[in-house]
């Protein structure tokens, strides 16, 4: 459910996206059959390739810009900063230089991304805000956010209802993802003593290793 919801997200993201770029914050607003959209070229910065969730909402989007009369193989650049926000400041520093329509991005660090944010305000690159909120929402254009604590918080009820109280629990975490820290805190608010956590995991930033660690 928590995958389906962000990919529906992409419709809505196509509009935001177009109503950036027409200067006007109003969906209802926009005429996207007298819409341009040769000239624009737009950037999907998530916070990692390495995983089917961000696959699919790259997948959203290439659809919901082809109904808009563009071709994503030329008119979307792509970066992987696999889960380090240094390196996704980086990108979207580069994706500036290459003078960008506007940016899709999903933060590692939601504070840690506001240099990013500030920079493409300064060169006047509007910024859609996916998945995780952004600490500074002043920055960015417009936010299409998940609500990870109640995703951690459904999961908790989830597992309560199937499971006995007791069971024991391993927590596989990235701690340098808000997202996932916002996931793990309703979690544990949820479920309080009714199972016992016996393990507090933090794999590396692939999930090859996460699956590896479940051994």
């Amino acid at each position: 459910m928590y995958k389906t919801a962000g990919v529906n997200a992409v419709m809505v993201l196509a509009v935001c996206v177009a109503g950036v770029l027409l200067g006007t914050q109003s969906a209802s607003a926009l005429d996207l059959g007298n819409l341009d959209v040769s000239k624009i070229t737009l950037a999907y910065v998530p916070t990692t390739m390495n995983n089917p969730f961000w696959s699919a909402m790259m997948g959203g989007i290439t659809k919901e810009m082809q109904a808009l009369g563009m071709d994503p193989a030329k008119q979307l650049l792509t970066v992987d900063a696999n889960s380090d926000q240094a390196k996704m400041n980086n990108y979207v520093s580069d994706l500036i230089n290459q003078n960008v329509s506007a940016i899709i991005l999903a933060p590692m660090d939601t504070s840690g991304v506001t240099e990013a944010l500030q920079a493409c305000v300064d060169a006047g690159i509007p910024v859609i805000n996916v998945d995780t909120p952004v600490a500074r929402t002043d920055l960015v254009a417009s936010s299409i956010a998940s609500d990870n604590y109640t995703a951690g918080v459904l999961c908790a009820k989830d597992m309560m209802s199937k499971l006995p109280k007791g069971s024991k629990v391993a927590v596989f975490n990235q701690a340098s993802a808000t997202a996932c820290e916002q996931c793990e805190s309703g979690f544990k608010t949820t479920v309080g003593d009714y199972f016992n956590i016996v393990r507090r995991t933090l794999p590396e930033r692939k999930s090859e290793a996460s699956f590896r660690s479940c051994d």
